[in-house]
């Protein structure tokens, strides 16, 4: 930057010297009045110090050009006329003060800019660490909802083989109903564990674990609700579904709470550019209100994560449809 600079006020010289032997004597006052834009252009190079060096060399040079062209007495006063060098400097000392000024505003708005993105870097990572402590709450406060049900099953499953081998060996014939109550504990008891552990924040995910979250609500849900998974998961990678695991979590928990669904549906759409990830249910529509304290902040954001986008609006059923676009290239 500084060698352009000088290349340019030497090439400014070069060329007002060459205009001055040119022109003289016959443009005389020409050559006197393109001294001005040359100290204006020293003035812009170099601020104050630039347009007070121009004038200063301009002032000797037109002494030495008007020595040549005259031998008049009154050549001395000419160089050295106060109305032109107060001209220039008046020119030059107005550039400087304004690329003075310029330099002083590029400076703050850089200063500026860099507190405004050092703000903006500690914001968001402040706003990440934030929303994952929250989503790590809320899934170990999940988590810790299961462990009472899980004992109560628990008790019931020690019972429940207790009194099978009780009627069992009375020979009584409601041993068989026993042993099926049994099994049911020990299988609900089961599935509440899976739960657990894939509530937990360190969790390994996969396609067959969003698959299986939705057997278990479809368990959890009761006859009256069908939660059913349909469509091509099997590209889907681990690393997406682990993003993608707690907003299928989210939007089925929403939908069994506030829609009363008879159908809740997760389907998988394999495009060329992006998989479509929808959950839709058949249940009553749900009121805006509610819609913004279902944890859709969480939502989107676990879609950022994986460089999806996240959507929410009325599906073919006229009900909340939650829809999470994943494109290819963040798979």
């Amino acid at each position: 930057m500084k060698q352009t600079k000088l290349i340019a006020f030497i090439a400014a010289w070069f060329l007002y010297i060459l205009f001055s032997l040119l022109a003289y004597p016959e443009l005389k006052i020409t050559v006197m009045l393109f001294s001005i834009p040359l100290t204006m252009l020293g003035g812009w190079l170099y601020t104050y110090k630039g347009a007070l060096f121009t004038t200063l060399l301009t002032i000797p040079y037109h002494y030495f050009m008007l020595q040549f062209h005259s031998s008049a007495p009154d050549v001395l006063i000419e160089a050295f006329n106060p109305f032109g060098i107060g001209t220039q400097l008046c020119f030059s000392l107005s550039t400087a003060l304004l690329k003075t000024t310029q330099l002083q505003y590029l400076h703050l708005n850089e200063g500026l800019e860099n507190i405004i993105e050092e703000r903006t870097r500690n914001l968001r990572q402040l706003t990440d660490h934030l929303i994952e402590t929250n989503e790590m709450n809320v899934a170990l406060t999940s988590s810790g909802l299961l462990s009472n049900p899980m004992n109560q099953l628990n008790d019931m499953l020690v019972s429940s083989n207790i009194l099978s081998q009780n009627l069992k060996t009375d020979q009584h014939s409601g041993s068989d109903t026993a042993n099926i109550i049994e099994n049911l504990t020990g299988q609900c008891l089961h599935e509440l564990q899976s739960m657990e552990h894939y509530l937990s924040p360190e969790a390994d995910f996969n396609f067959q674990s969003i698959l299986k979250l939705v057997q278990q609500f479809d368990m959890l849900a009761g006859e009256n609700t069908k939660v059913i998974a349909r469509g091509d998961w099997q590209e889907i990678k681990a690393e997406t579904c682990g993003n993608l695991y707690p907003i299928v979590h989210g939007a089925i928990t929403n939908a069994l709470r506030h829609a009363a669904p008879t159908r809740i549906i997760i389907h998988a759409q394999n495009n060329p550019t992006a998989y479509v990830v929808s959950i839709e249910n058949d249940g009553k529509t749900t009121p805006h209100e509610i819609i913004d304290g279902m944890g859709l902040p969480l939502m989107r954001y676990r879609a950022s994560r994986m460089g999806a986008s996240l959507s929410i609006g009325k599906g073919a059923e006229d009900n909340t449809r939650i829809e999470c676009v994943i494109p290819r290239n963040s798979d």
